[in-house]
């Protein structure tokens, strides 16, 4: 238990405070057990909070128990502006940045339940490091320790936007577009349809609202893309699933065929794929964005989005790599 007064053990004890606590340790305790991250048989017992850091807006705590260490973060107690303090979106972006490999705590629970504590929470993985204010560590505290601590936190910041960093890389080797052709804009094995007998044979294309004149890759890179090929990870634009299963072509198997039947010059293919993925992970963030603010209510493609992002912004980064 904490000897801190913004930390209390029950909702009896909060209720009894002139003003509401910060944390209510066996409401947390129950909640934390719930999602995975508590000893089922031990309960909340021998739990404590310890306030940590320096932070004068959101609050940031040391939760133990049962042995194990978490760190718990929140806005401050209410009333505040809406749009501020948002633990949701503090969370997401650092599970963006984990994904692309960037050096952030790993997210671990994410509380949209008012009832627990009175606002928004998440929790993350503890790490055992040092936080550098007025004092060096005793092992870096050397010439060469002094020298290397200042460029390890601008490697740290050149480290970030992947978003940016892709936006960059596409105008920067944006491609001779051919001449001019139809554009389907949204040309997918899910928006064909087949025959229903004899040999495979598109019966229609459907789906036409996004149609325009431009590049043909374009459509080429969206289709490869957004093919489920059994070598490549899913993503959110694998909608037609069975194409991982035995037997069927691969990515680079249908671009072959494409070269074969029109002789189109695919060198830049990379460019296009890298284009259709990060479109994707920008209007998917949007879908994702108005799930959480209830826009979008029942929708499951929506949650399944927190982790859909990280998948294609990986995807846009490894198709600019091959590029």
């Amino acid at each position: 238990m904490s000897t801190d007064p913004e930390v209390v053990r029950t909702a009896a004890e909060a209720a009894r405070q002139e003003r509401p606590p910060l944390l209510v340790l066996d409401a947390l305790v129950e909640r934390l057990t719930a999602a995975g991250l508590g000893d089922a048989t031990g309960g909340g017992v021998g739990s404590r909070a310890t306030r940590i850091g320096e932070g004068l807006s959101n609050v940031t705590f040391l939760l133990e128990w049962g042995g194990r260490r978490l760190v718990l973060r929140r806005g401050p107690r209410p009333p505040h502006p809406p749009s501020t303090h948002d633990m949701r979106r503090e969370a997401r972006v650092q599970r963006l940045l984990a994904a692309e490999g960037v050096a952030v705590p790993e997210i671990l629970h994410v509380c949209d339940d008012e009832s627990v504590l009175g606002v928004p929470f998440y929790v993350m993985e503890h790490l055992d490091g040092d936080v550098i204010t007025d004092r060096m560590p005793a092992h870096l505290d050397d010439e060469e320790g002094r020298q290397a601590m200042p460029y390890a936190a601008v490697d740290a910041l050149a480290a970030l936007p992947e978003v940016d960093a892709l936006a960059v890389w596409l105008g920067e080797n944006l491609p001779r577009s051919p001449r001019a052709s139809v554009v389907h804009g949204d040309f997918r094995i899910g928006n064909l349809m087949f025959a229903r007998s004899g040999p495979a044979r598109v019966q229609a294309i459907l789906d036409w609202e996004m149609a325009t004149l431009g590049d043909p890759l374009a459509d080429l890179g969206y289709l490869v893309a957004t093919y489920a090929d059994r070598d490549a990870a899913p993503t959110p634009l694998d909608l037609t699933t069975v194409t991982r299963g035995v037997g069927y072509a691969s990515r680079a198997d249908l671009v072959d065929r494409y070269v074969a039947r029109t002789g189109a010059d695919v060198s830049a293919l990379a460019w296009y794929e890298t284009l259709a993925l990060w479109k994707a992970a920008v209007f998917c963030e949007a879908i994702h964005t108005r799930w959480l603010d209830g826009e979008r209510p029942g929708d499951e493609f929506g949650p399944a989005l927190e982790q859909g992002v990280p998948d294609l912004l990986a995807a846009a980064r490894a198709a600019s790599a091959a590029g």
